[in-house]
Formats: C-alpha cells, structure tokens, sequence
C-alpha cells in the first residue's frame, strides 16, 4: 500500500496512527477485526518494522547489524538474508568489513536501506512501514529498492509512505492523502 501526498497532508499522522503510537481523534484502528487498545498493542508492535528518515546501525559488521536486538543469533540465517538484499561480490565486500562505521557512514545510503530491510526481514517482521525510502536513493538505488520490496510484498504488508509518485506503479492499493482532504 502507497500513502502518498505532499508535505503536511498528514501521512506521518497516519503512519503513527498505525503503528499505534497514537489514538486518533475520531473512530477506532481495527486489526483483522479486532480493535487495536492497550491489552494488544504490544503484540501489535512486535508484528510491525519501520524504517523512517533516521535509524541506527552498530559501529560493526554487516551481520551483526542484522541480527542487532534479536533474541536469536545466527550469523547463517543472517548471510541466508543479506543475500537476497545484495548482490553476490557486494556482499563479500561488506562481510569482509569489521564495521559500517557509526551510524553506516562507511557504506551508500542504498546499503543502509537493504541493510535496515535485510534486519526486519530477519526479526520475521509481518508488516513493513517504509518513510520515503527512496528519497536519498539516485535513481539506480531506487530501482533496486522497489524490485525488492515487489517481491517482499508476496510475503509481507508493505506500507510504504512517500512523495515519490513512481512508487505507485509498484502498489497493489494506493492512499491519496490529497484527494481525501479534498473531499473532506
């Protein structure tokens, strides 16, 4: 799903909305049915991976950036991941690496955003928020990052909020912000 529209128009609000981070100020969030409320919230949060605009990555390896905060370690399961989300002589390089370096300034933006891709699909995250993923992408990044999150969404919600009106083509349902504000 695509929530699109322009600055201000209230996709974070609705993000938040989602995530349960906030209630709204009319109506009720239902989950396959169910009201969303303090008794399910948690089990809500831990069924929900979002990359926004800033994220933290370990001042180490790819693979242990994977696995960071996850109750099981396997540095398997996590080289099994990162191959889908990099290409083969790519991710050599990246292993061979002792360290992204603080926050990944020793690796592209892209890397960053397969890698932070690469960690919720690892904690086995069902749903899948993204905020403007491809907005610090040059177009190739960008391109990459759509094909894979095509394919992700066989497998997985993918919410993703953007500007980006190409991102539309890659959506099963789109939310125009715009056009329900106009209506309103």
């Amino acid at each position: 799903t695509c929530i699109y529209g322009a600055s201000g128009i209230g996709k974070s609000t609705l993000t938040d909305i989602i995530m349960g981070l906030i209630n709204p100020n009319k109506g009720k969030v239902l989950v396959d049915g169910h009201i969303l409320n303090k008794k399910n919230i948690n089990s809500w949060h831990d069924k929900i991976g979002y990359i926004g605009q800033s994220f933290y990555l370990l001042n180490d390896g790819l693979l242990k950036n994977i696995i960071f905060r996850s109750k099981q370690k396997s540095i398997s399961k996590a080289k099994k991941i990162a191959k889908i989300f990099f290409k083969k002589d790519e991710l050599k390089t990246l292993v061979n690496k002792k360290t992204v370096g603080e926050n990944g300034k020793l690796i592209s933006f892209g890397q960053k955003q397969r890698l932070l891709l690469s960690r919720l699909i690892y904690q086995n995250k069902k749903i899948i928020i993204l905020d403007e993923p491809t907005s610090n992408l040059d177009k190739k990044n960008a391109e990459i990052f759509k094909n894979i999150v095509s394919k992700l969404k066989k497998s997985k919600t993918i919410i993703i909020i953007t500007h980006d009106q190409d991102i539309k083509k890659y959506s099963d349902k789109i939310i125009n912000l715009e056009a329900i504000a106009k209506k309103s």
